[in-house]
């Protein structure tokens, strides 16, 4: 089946949205039960590890039969030690535990708005930042809608937090947990992290 230039896009779109329901939703009926947050993070890493370690070694087992030095941890990694461990930290322990942990205080409607509605203000941000990228006029609005929605979202249960409330402890977990992602976004796009290369610049 080929798909048109102009279907690729929603549906790429429609994918996304399903992907990341079914993350919030999956994470949050684990947490009313009895895993803890590092055990459905280690579930999470664990099941990813499982499929992508041996993806890895098979993509790099030509570069190790000419006896060039590949990756690094022993070749399990095709990149360099301090870019593994930094996306590694980053895109998946940090992000996977803080996640996790904020299901334990918010609901599934907070995660859904300050998970993936905050990547975009982290990533342009940190962008910003460190690849000098500049901000136009109508993504510069679209942060401002952002963070109006980020605030009507973890405003009231930042209020409630003097009565003795939780809820923004998860709400709080949930923007650091989206600030992570956007670190590891931030990490493959200064990298050109793809198909287990990179580009140091």
């Amino acid at each position: 089946m080929v798909f048109s230039q102009r279907s690729i896009g929603p549906l790429a779109a429609v994918i996304t949205v399903l992907i990341w329901s079914s993350f919030i939703v999956v994470a949050r009926a684990s947490a009313s039960h009895v895993l803890l947050p590092l055990d459905i993070a280690f579930a999470r890493i664990l099941g990813a590890s499982s499929v992508l370690l041996p993806w890895t070694w098979w993509l790099m087992r030509e570069a190790r039969q000419r006896g060039e030095k590949v990756g690094s941890l022993w070749g399990l990694s095709p990149l360099p030690l301090r870019i593994t461990v930094q996306a590694g930290l980053f895109g998946g322990l940090l992000y996977a535990v803080l996640a996790y942990i904020g299901f334990f205080y918010a609901p599934a409607g907070h995660a859904s708005v300050l998970l993936p509605g905050s990547l975009p203000l982290w990533t342009t941000l940190l962008m910003w930042l460190f690849l000098r990228e500049q901000i136009g006029m109508n993504r510069a609005i679209g942060l401002i809608m952002i963070v109006c929605g980020d605030i009507l979202v973890g405003g009231m249960s930042l209020l409630q937090a003097f009565e003795g409330g939780n809820v923004w402890i998860g709400d709080l977990l949930f923007m650091v947990a989206a600030l992570c992602w956007s670190v590891y976004s931030v990490t493959v796009r200064r990298y050109s992290l793809a198909l287990g290369t990179s580009r140091v610049v």
